[in-house]
């Protein structure tokens, strides 16, 4: 029975270990990304340039908004990484990272 159960851990843990998330950003499109600490938002960053969103967490929830949008909350040290043109702008990494669509108003 041990071996069945680290068995089924190994590959949990494998699992968990490729978890990866890829977002586009097209054109127009603004995403927020908020820095978590201590369960408080030390920093956000506007992303408003189309791009590529890489995120490579421990955990993810995604939450749906009923105007069909989505936030992803990753936490467990997680790494973003934003590139264009097959370029990495910049990458970021905090304990909890939330990106989302920002609302219209909010990009200027």
């Amino acid at each position: 029975m041990k071996i069945i159960g680290l068995t089924f851990a190994v590959v949990l843990a494998v699992a968990v270990a490729a978890l990866a998330i890829d977002l586009p950003n097209s054109k127009g499109e603004v995403k927020l990304v908020r820095i978590i600490a201590g369960g408080r938002v030390v920093a956000e960053v506007k992303i408003l340039e189309p791009g590529s969103i890489n995120i490579d967490p421990q955990t993810v929830s995604i939450m749906k908004d009923p105007n069909g949008g989505s936030t992803y909350v990753c936490s467990g040290g997680v790494k973003l990484k934003f590139s264009t043109d097959g370029k990495t702008t910049f990458t970021l990494s905090a304990d909890r990272i939330q990106v989302e669509n920002a609302k219209p108003d909010s990009s200027k």
